[in-house]
């Protein structure tokens, strides 16, 4: 039994979004100065969420994250219409952040 087309395209998009979340709610720790209740409130976000990508930093280097943050948003662009393998684009990602993340870990 397959998926449907539509089902199959509905879950890649669903994917790509929530790689794209994580890591920019990664990207806000990395950002973020100060007390985290602070920047909390100063980018409208609960403070339990600023906490949590502070923790999610751990074993992250800059360039690390930026190289994530630049494969999910290709991912992102070609899942949505922007490029001619959704699939590939989503597994090039994921690669992409444990490559990434495994290298930097300590």
């Amino acid at each position: 039994m397959t998926m449907s087309r539509h089902f199959q395209n509905t879950v890649r998009v669903l994917l790509a979004t929530i790689v794209v979340a994580g890591m920019a709610l990664i990207a806000v720790g990395a950002a973020g100065r100060g007390r985290w209740v602070d920047v909390a409130r100063d980018l409208g976000l609960a403070p339990w969420q600023v906490d949590r990508a502070r923790r999610a930093l751990g074993g992250w280097t800059a360039d690390a994250l930026a190289t994530c943050v630049h494969a999910v948003a290709a991912a992102d662009f070609e899942v949505k219409g922007g490029g001619r393998d959704p699939v590939y684009a989503v597994e090039r990602c994921v690669l992409t952040i444990t490559g990434q993340h495994a290298r930097n870990r300590t």
